[in-house]
């Protein structure tokens, strides 16, 4: 019994070297150690659905924002033109007074004079006038 003692002993102590040995090679290349990383590699991003509503919410506000301005684009543009009529017009009736003077001038017709506007009364309405119920002191 003594010497399986003696033995379990000497087998549990070699078998801790061993452990310790191959430990220490190993805690030794582990600080070692070069690893590579690919850095062309890509991780595709995750798009839930509130980065998908507001992608649709943005593009369409960009659409909504670019219809705006071209409806602003050609409301200015219509309003040139409409101002380029109106002026000819006013160029054309300019024109016409002129001529229709000289007729008259040939003519001898006194033009008629313009009716003077009179500006008509104001009558008094209930809230214009003061109340009976507020008294001056």
């Amino acid at each position: 019994m003594q010497r399986a003692k003696s033995l379990a002993r000497v087998l549990t102590i070699v078998v801790c070297l061993g452990v310790g040995l191959v430990w220490m090679t190993t805690a030794d290349s582990a600080a070692t150690k070069h690893y590579e990383v690919d850095a062309s590699s890509a991780v595709e991003s995750y798009y839930g659905n509130n980065d998908r509503m507001v992608a649709a919410y943005e593009q369409l506000a960009t659409q909504y924002l670019n219809l705006v301005q071209n409806q602003l684009n050609r409301t200015s543009e219509d309003i040139q033109r409409g101002g380029q009529k109106l002026e000819a017009i006013e160029k054309k009736l300019d024109a016409m007074a002129v001529r229709l003077g000289r007729i008259e001038k040939a003519l001898k017709i006194q033009p008629e004079p313009e009716p003077a506007t009179v500006p008509s009364p104001v009558k008094p309405t209930a809230e214009t006038t003061p109340s009976k119920s507020i008294q001056n002191p």
